[in-house]
């Protein structure tokens, strides 16, 4: 959710809340706390002590990052998935014969001499 969108948001359920609303330092407190951590630390150190100046520096930085993220993503290129490579050993396999063994089918009707 973008700043404007959050902002949006905060003032409609802000009507709910007007004894929060009606406090300048306790409006701003809230909406700083409500905005997403990386903006939240960027904002920390500018002197936010009007509404407007911290909507509008926090406006900044959204746009800022959200702009810093497309540029990423231009970089990359486009996202392509690996392609599935199929095994294929070195060296064939090496087979061991085995010695052909006896099949039961022989042994039909034998049967062994009295001592």
């Amino acid at each position: 959710m973008s700043v404007v969108e959050y902002s949006h948001r905060f003032h409609a359920l802000g009507m709910f809340a007007l004894g929060v609303m009606s406090d300048r330092k306790e409006k701003c407190d809230r909406f700083r706390r409500g905005l997403l951590k990386d903006i939240r630390y960027k904002i920390a150190a500018i002197d936010t002590d009007t509404f407007k100046k911290l909507y509008d520096a926090s406006a900044r930085v959204d746009t800022y990052l959200r702009r810093q993220v497309a540029e990423e993503r231009d970089d990359r290129g486009p996202y392509v998935p690996p392609q599935r490579q199929i095994y294929r050993p070195a060296v064939p396999p090496v087979r061991s014969v085995r010695p052909p063994q006896p099949s039961f089918s022989q042994f039909r009707g034998f049967r062994p001499q009295p001592l």
